[in-house]
């Protein structure tokens, strides 16, 4: 097994998607600096971390809810992650610091 990073803070916004969950970090600049660079990865959260989506029954219907969010875990290794291998790394989540539902969640594409 691939040996994981330090442990540390991350803030960024998490997307409840059926389809395509995924935690959303902006990781610099692209395109001559005019748009965000950002970074998708999995994130596998705590046994008992439960988001009020993942408990309604219509959610797999929904188009997806964003939170911001602080976690504080460990970084894997790159790779393809999740649906399509659309995350670039696994996040594992040793504790979710603080959330809020957002309605302007920024770059999470």
């Amino acid at each position: 097994m691939t040996e994981l990073g330090d442990e540390m803070e991350y803030e960024g916004t998490y997307v409840v998607h059926w389809e395509v969950p995924r935690f959303c970090v902006v990781s610099g600049r692209r395109f001559f600096g005019l748009r965000p660079r950002v970074e998708k990865w999995e994130a596998l959260f705590p046994n008992g971390f439960e988001l009020p989506e993942w408990k309604d029954p219509e959610f797999r219907r929904s188009g997806g809810t964003c939170y911001t969010m602080r976690l504080r875990g460990r970084l894997g290794p790159k790779g393809h992650f999740a649906h399509m291998g659309i995350c670039e790394r696994q996040l594992h989540v040793s504790k979710v610091i603080a959330f809020a539902k957002t309605d302007t969640p920024g770059p999470t594409w």
